[in-house]
């Protein structure tokens, strides 16, 4: 093998190493399909009995995806999710908007209990829960991601395209009307798209 060919393999083995590495810090996602968010950038309102810790309530990052048919709401959290909490109550919310009016409601909760998800129409008469399994999907959570996902195929009037925010809600005492909330946003500015651009 001459120079010119040894250099040329060297250049395609460095391309396909970088491409290797960018999937494995990327978990193979996109910058445009995947949200970041700053870390410890919790905001916590004014009020008695705040979370100790509101690491729970701190969005790494954000997405909405498809898999195997199914819409996917994830969100990335600062902190592992927990099976169930003892006073506190921890919300996701995402709002769907459609030519800048929200429409829909995708929200899941940690509180007593397993996890729920819910989802709530703003326009029209439809709301379904993992509560009482009119919901036609599920939520679960690995580690520090909660996973909300919809067979939205078997909502009627749910939107194939949308753009989308996410809010989460630590409320450090649910028996207390008046307990501080943390909350975090992503993304943190502008919106993000379903489906995500290429």
């Amino acid at each position: 093998m001459n120079t010119k060919q040894l250099a040329i393999v060297s250049a395609i083995v460095g391309c396909v190493l970088a491409v290797i590495i960018v999937l494995l810090a990327t978990g193979g996602v996109s910058p445009a399909e995947r949200s970041s968010d700053p870390v410890g950038d919790v905001e916590v309102a004014q009020g008695s009995d705040p979370a100790p810790e509101t690491t729970l309530a701190d969005i790494r990052s954000a997405r909405v995806r498809s898999q195997n048919g199914q819409i996917v709401f994830q969100a990335e959290m600062e902190d592992v999710v927990p099976r169930s909490l003892e006073d506190q109550t921890m919300e996701w919310r995402w709002e769907i908007l459609e030519g800048g009016t929200s429409t829909w409601i995708v929200s899941a909760n940690v509180s007593v209990g397993r996890p729920v998800a819910s989802v709530t129409a703003q326009q029209q008469n439809f709301a379904a829960s993992t509560i009482d399994d009119t919901l036609r999907g599920s939520v679960d959570h690995e580690g520090n991601t909660i996973f909300v996902r919809l067979d939205a195929t078997q909502i009627q009037g749910f939107p194939t395209a949308f753009a989308w925010r996410l809010k989460t809600t630590l409320d450090g005492n649910r028996a207390d009307p008046a307990s501080a909330l943390a909350t975090d946003e992503a993304p943190g500015s502008g919106l993000g798209e379903y489906p995500p651009p290429d």
